[in-house]
Parts: structure tokens; C-alpha cells; sequence
């Protein structure tokens, strides 16, 4: 179950304000995705004062497309999502598939329940995220999300 709300921020991390110049609250959903985009996107020790905060997968610039490599990244993905509870580890499905000779894609399917603000089931998700991984060049983007 998640309900917490977080100030919005963009796809790169920056700050939304509304027209007065306030900071902007997101809604359960968007905090949801928010951190979801910012655990995948974060390796460890980037955030000292959660030093295993993150997937981790800059580590993997350089390695070869390969099952192997695949595996290893849904492992990091698995374990960057669940080892602080963020997500229980039965609401969670990873697949990654390479996408070409450079890249890899993660989907990552969770199964959650959105509360809104009077405590009213908003959403049942399962809702998929596909990440594009870049080996080459390491780049991690949010390609779509998708609500099911």
C-alpha cells in the first residue's frame, strides 16, 4: 500500500513550482512513479545518508548484452526496489530483454494499491514502467509507464 505524497519533480529531478511560485505536491501516484524513476536511476553510496538506496546499475556500463548481464541488472533492479520495503517482493515482477546491441530494456511490473488523500483506494495498479538501459554510453530513462 502507498500513500505517501512528496514535492513533484520532473523526469531529470528538478523542482516543479505552480504559477505563484509554490513548490508543487504530487499525488500518491506521481510520488509513487517518482520514486520508482529515482531508485532505478541511483546507484549506492550516491545518497549518504541512505547508502544502499538505488539499483546500482551504472555498474554495468561496459558489460557485454548478454543473458548473464540481463539477469544480474533484474537482480539489482529486485533488490534496489524491495530491501527497504518499498515494495513487497510478491508485488513485484522485473523481465529485462535486450532491445539491441546496446541496450537492454527493464520492465518492471509492481502490484500496489495508490491511497489518496481521504484514504480511498485511487488506483489498484499492477502498473509496468519500461526503463531503456544503455551499456555503451550509460543512460537509464523512463521509456513509458503504463497502467494496466
Amino acid at each position: 500500500m502507498y500513500d505517501r505524497r512528496d514535492i513533484k519533480v520532473t523526469t531529470t529531478g528538478d523542482l516543479v513550482v505552480d504559477d505563484t511560485g509554490d513548490l508543487t505536491l504530487s499525488s500518491p501516484q506521481q510520488s509513487f512513479t517518482q520514486m520508482l524513476d529515482m531508485r532505478v536511476k541511483t546507484s549506492a553510496l550516491e545518497m549518504s545518508m541512505s547508502p544502499y538506496f538505488g539499483c546500482n546499475l551504472r555498474k554495468y556500463l561496459g558489460k557485454p548484452n548478454s543473458k548473464a548481464v540481463g539477469d544480474k541488472i533484474e537482480q539489482s533492479i529486485r533488490y534496489g526496489l524491495t530491501n527497504d520495503g518499498f515494495i513487497a517482493p510478491e508485488d513485484l515482477t522485473v523481465d529485462v530483454v535486450p532491445v539491441s546491441l546496446e541496450k537492454m530494456a527493464a520492465l518492471i511490473r509492481v502490484n500496489q494499491t495508490i491511497i489518496n488523500d481521504d484514504f480511498v483506494i485511487e488506483k489498484r495498479l499492477p502498473s509496468l514502467s519500461v526503463y531503456s538501459i544503455g551499456l555503451t554510453s550509460f543512460t537509464i530513462q523512463r521509456v513509458t509507464g503504463i497502467e494496466e
